[in-house]
């Protein structure tokens, strides 16, 4: 618990360093604050959904929010502001930014069916990659508040390359 602690703590001293230049101090709480909230009124409300259907008094106990779904907000930025940035792993595999989330909930997804409770993190993932990028399409402030979210139709999570939206 507290490695991830400190690994959650540097990632958001890197990443929040790049979006912070970009956005603003301002822009940037606002996005942390809508992600976590939203994330957290979603799994509460599966939760609950879930009790209600399969009677497991433990579901009403999980927790509900998590740092996980601000570092998955964090790559959805990414693939936003820089999406031609690439990450060698290993010398091995170079990802560029604008893969990154839908790698990410890919790896999740498979690892889900080897893991003991899979909706601990699931939930966290693909919540949190969903209500990131509803914020930064909708609701962010662009130039200087003149525009309100992201105008490119290329900005779309969970398609491959070359797809776009009709």
């Amino acid at each position: 618990m507290f490695i991830g602690l400190i690994i959650s703590i540097a990632r958001v001293l890197y990443y929040g360093r790049l979006l912070e230049r970009v956005w603003g101090s301002k822009e940037f709480v606002k996005f942390i604050a809508f992600t976590n909230f939203f994330t957290m009124i979603c799994t509460f409300g599966i939760f609950i959904l879930l009790y209600y259907v399969m009677g497991h008094e433990n579901l009403l106990y999980t927790p509900t929010t998590g740092f996980h779904i601000v570092l998955v907000g964090f790559l959805i930025s990414m693939k936003q502001s820089f999406p031609y940035y690439e990450i060698n792993v290993r010398q091995f595999i170079k990802l560029r930014a604008k893969c990154l989330p839908s790698f990410l909930v890919l790896i999740v997804l498979m690892a889900s069916f080897f893991v003991d409770n899979p909706i601990v993190y699931v939930r966290f993932i693909v919540f949190g990659t969903h209500r990131s990028w509803i914020y930064l399409q909708f609701f962010q402030r662009r130039s200087r508040g003149r525009f309100q979210g992201d105008c490119k139709i290329e900005f779309v999570v969970c398609a491959p390359a070359g797809f776009t939206v009709l």
